[in-house]
């Protein structure tokens, strides 16, 4: 059973105000089928995975980073979780290039330069962080701000890894 610590503020660094805010994958759906370089959304059938979008010139994402540096340090070698970062409007070039950059490719991060992807969950607001199930269901979502420590995040994840 999937529960919400979703956590929504009403300010983001990286929104489009001429834009209404539409979310189209929300707890319970099932994550959108995408591909990106290497990884392709079915591979998240079987394992749980923790899917964000992000920039990393984004102070709300610099914010959410080291939480996710912390659960990427502590399960990436973990056969059933996955994580997959996926930069929005960012090529792999300018990612590398960009201050901070360098820290989000330290996991397994991606480009999303035209938006295509991003664009299958929502229409602005990052950073926007997503937890899988092992059928490839949203259980967890969070929106701009997690309000939870790295200690909080990464007990949230392990619960769902622990089950059978």
């Amino acid at each position: 059973m999937c529960v919400s610590w979703a956590a929504i503020s009403l300010t983001g660094c990286v929104r489009d105000d001429r834009v209404k805010t539409e979310e189209y994958v929300g707890i319970g759906d099932p994550v959108p089928v995408f591909s990106v370089m290497n990884y392709d959304s079915a591979q998240t059938i079987g394992k749980i995975t923790l899917l964000t979008f992000f920039d990393p010139t984004c102070s709300d994402c610099q914010r959410e980073l080291p939480l996710l540096e912390y659960v990427w340090g502590n399960l990436k070698n973990t056969p059933d979780f996955e994580m997959i970062n996926i930069a929005r409007g960012r090529t792999l070039e300018n990612l590398a290039a960009t201050e901070g950059g360098d820290r989000w490719l330290l996991m397994p991060s991606y480009p999303d330069p035209e938006r295509i992807i991003y664009n299958l969950f929502a229409t602005s607001t990052i950073p926007r962080i997503y937890l899988i199930d092992r059928q490839g269901v949203v259980c967890e979502k969070w929106v701009e701000n997690t309000h939870l420590s790295a200690e909080q995040l990464l007990s949230v994840v392990k619960s769902y890894v622990e089950k059978p």
